[in-house]
């Protein structure tokens, strides 16, 4: 379904008005009725509205510090049915972004716009047009939400200004933009190496499609470089064999009703945040005690996640979050099979 962007609804307060006028000054209802036709078309036409997954990993596992910087890491990437909504309007000559959350910088730091120059400088375009964004996942929740709104912003101007660039300079231009960028231009789950950026499509995982997510994320965020200094400490005891990420991607792959082990969803993050947020340890053990198949920590957190084999233990533990972890608590319960290619 395509909203129209706030400037969308000036531009029918406006043409209400014009037809007041016209109508009293020219009576005229044949003319009238060809401008009442052609004007709502045009409006409907010239927003598009695109979804903005959000994701969570299956296993994060944090290897080392490289020379430059980034951390080596293995991950298995999945998205999940929760959007949010980018609209973009082509017919404007000068370029604006806005936001429904007043929280959401619309400035130049926002990946949004940034995404926007980065592709309209790399297609030699004149940079033109209104994007609105509309939020639904939270932020400084390990959901890649800014990271997806940056892909989905590259493909989305990529289509509407007729693929100027292909799909290895799309994943490129994604690559600057961040580490968990590219994902959100691939499938539905993706195994990452590298410092995430090194993509490769995984198989349909049947088990996963087939349950039920519920997922947490309290009122506050974890500070991703805070979460990243804090595994200096644990390096040597907190991180699985290399190549443990491909063999549970393999296990997820089989056509089989039997979940790998609980234990075999991994995330290095976990030991530092749980430390320090014991609300997060809570939630995860709630997940797993009322029969999640797995739970985990997303990205560097703060939301954690459960996947139910079926909708009554879903259901279970989201009533409990409901009474006990309070109003400030964003939740959410979903199907997983809602999920949809992007």
């Amino acid at each position: 379904m395509v909203e129209m962007l706030p400037h969308s609804s000036q531009v029918v307060d406006s043409t209400s008005s014009n037809k007041k006028n016209f109508y009293y000054s020219n009576q005229n209802p044949a003319l009238l009725r060809g401008f009442l036709f052609i004007i709502p078309v045009v409006i409907f036409m010239s927003s598009v509205s695109f979804d903005s997954p959000a994701k969570v990993n299956l296993f994060l596992n944090v290897l080392g510090k490289r020379d430059d910087g980034y951390h080596d890491l293995e991950s298995i990437f999945l998205k999940i049915p929760i959007f949010d909504s980018i609209e973009i309007d082509t017919g404007f000559s000068s370029f604006s972004f806005t936001c429904d959350n007043h929280r959401i910088p619309c400035d130049d730091s926002n990946l949004v716009v940034k995404a926007a120059k980065m592709f309209f400088e790399a297609a030699g375009l004149e940079i033109k047009g209104k994007i609105h964004l509309k939020k639904s996942i939270p932020s400084e929740a390990g959901m890649g939400g800014g990271s997806g709104n940056a892909a989905i912003t590259l493909k989305a101007l990529n289509n509407e200004f007729g693929g100027p660039l292909s799909n290895s300079v799309l994943h490129e231009l994604a690559a600057k933009l961040g580490s968990d960028v590219p994902f959100f231009l691939m499938g539905s789950q993706a195994l990452g190496t590298g410092r995430g950026e090194v993509l490769t499509d995984l198989p349909h995982f049947s088990q996963v499609s087939d349950s039920w997510l519920v997922i947490a994320k309290p009122d506050f965020g974890v500070p991703t470089g805070w979460a990243f200094n804090s595994l200096k400490e644990h390096f040597h005891n907190n991180k699985m064999e290399v190549g443990a990420a491909a063999s549970l991607a393999e296990s997820l792959s089989q056509d089989s009703e039997v979940w790998p082990r609980a234990d075999s969803f991994f995330n290095s993050f976990e030991l530092p945040v749980f430390n320090k947020f014991p609300l997060l340890a809570w939630v995860k053990n709630l997940f797993l005690e009322n029969g999640a198949n797995a739970a985990l920590l997303s990205g560097s957190g703060s939301a954690v996640f459960g996947l139910f084999g079926n909708k009554s233990d879903a259901e279970r533990s989201f009533e409990i979050l409901e009474s006990e972890a309070g109003d400030s608590t964003w939740k959410k319960i979903v199907a997983m099979n809602e999920m949809k290619e992007i």
